[in-house]
């Protein structure tokens, strides 16, 4: 079944492929990595990582998570009226006006500061129940949460508020993919110290958790009781780690097809602005996709997409709904031919992280910004423990679609 940001069935030719059994074998991988003792919250915020928060949260409970984490409250709720009820984390601030939306959909919301507990714990009071939090400390990556020399004073006078309960307490690593570890572990050790501080006070803390994706891969130390993976549910590693050398496997694959293919003279201006020329007789193949459905503009003269297996390169400028290419490389080129803006197609690959290099970002980035209007198609045909991907042209079967909330 299909996907859109409307709740609409959608036949356009661009749209997300998303193949739930890659979400499941990503999973299984970290679930290597960390070992059976060590719970697992599937961070499932930006939509999913753009992918499509509830199939990817439920695909990744049923494949052992025991959290979910996600960035707003308003990401929680969207979980919630998707009928899931397992624990949400929501891991950025909370604003005092959402506090009893959360309490009423049972959300557990980050304490970052002794301000916000105490305004919680009122709310919960007023409402007959009790909060649940997990204590945010900022080790270092000064975004938010208690100040580390604070901490330890902090947390006991939340320990005490009557309406709230502490149910975890977490950090959040700076620079867990360095393959220099000194920061990372710099910060584990302030957190182990406020830790051991809170445990001769005899204040439990509950659940511990310190480790992103890159921790949980490749920082054992890190993972406590708890890690909280994003990128590699999807498929991607962290800057300086290898996906494939890591097992994991891509889940999206963005497509389109040619909707124009027209020859045009040596000398001829490409797009808005001109921004390209051709130096010699070129086969112009237009795409139906563009900057309003995430493709990054800096990609124009810059980029590929894959059609035929080849990789064709981007000419003139990204528009808001098109994209041009230069297909004279493809033979028997068509309108109508399938073209890959992220995945495989053949040969060649395109991935969310060479895009996100090509921009000056990441892989985060490029998954994140594709829009509500690219229709997202849930595939799940693996059962038996492979991790399959439809061919190029080839419609998925419907008996191999998950129905999805919208």
């Amino acid at each position: 079944m299909t996907q859109t940001g409307s709740g609409r069935c959608s036949r356009r030719p661009t749209r997300a492929e998303i193949n739930l059994d890659a979400v499941s074998h990503n999973m299984n991988v970290l679930r290597a990595a960390i070992g059976p003792h060590v719970q697992v919250m599937a961070v499932v915020k930006a939509n999913g990582y753009g992918h499509g928060a509830a199939p990817i949260a439920r695909a990744c409970l049923e494949a052992g998570a025991t959290w979910l984490g996600v960035g707003a409250v308003d990401e929680g709720l969207e979980l919630r009226e998707a009928g899931i009820n397992a624990p949400i984390l929501v891991i950025g601030p909370t604003a005092f006006a959402e506090y009893a939306d959360a309490l009423r959909h049972d959300l557990t919301l980050a304490a970052g500061s002794l301000e916000m507990a105490e305004g919680l714990a009122a709310t919960a009071r007023a409402l007959d129940t009790v909060a649940e939090v997990h204590v945010k400390v900022d080790t270092g990556l000064r975004r938010y949460g208690l100040a580390s020399h604070d901490a330890v004073e902090a947390v006991t006078e939340m320990a005490a508020l009557s309406g709230l309960r502490i149910t975890g307490i977490y950090t959040h690593l700076a620079a867990a993919e360095a393959q220099d570890k000194r920061l990372a572990r710099a910060q584990l050790a302030v957190f182990d110290e406020i830790l051991a501080s809170l445990a001769r006070r005899g204040i439990s803390v509950g659940l511990r958790h310190a480790a992103n994706s890159a921790a949980a891969l490749d920082l054992p130390e890190a993972h406590l009781d708890l890690v909280r993976p994003g990128l590699a549910l999807y498929g991607y590693a962290p800057a300086g780690f290898g996906a494939e050398s890591r097992g994991l496997v891509p889940a999206l694959t963005l497509r389109t097809r040619l909707m124009r293919v027209a020859g045009v003279p040596e000398g001829a201006g490409i797009g808005y602005n001109h921004t390209f020329y051709t130096t010699r007789p070129t086969l112009v193949g237009t795409v139906p996709v563009g900057y309003a459905d995430g493709l990054p503009r800096t990609l124009s003269n810059r980029g590929a997409m894959l059609v035929g297996g080849r990789r064709c390169p981007i000419v003139g400028s990204i528009c808001m709904d098109q994209t041009m290419l230069d297909v004279s490389g493809v033979p028997g080129v068509a309108e109508g031919d399938p073209v890959v803006v992220i995945g495989r197609q053949g040969d060649e690959f395109i991935g969310a992280d060479e895009i996100g290099a090509l921009t000056d970002s990441n892989a985060y980035e490029a998954l994140c910004r594709i829009g509500p209007r690219v229709p997202r198609d849930y595939t799940c045909a693996g059962r038996d423990g492979t991790v399959p991907f439809a061919a190029d042209d080839e419609e998925v079967p419907d008996a191999t679609r998950l129905a999805s909330s919208t």
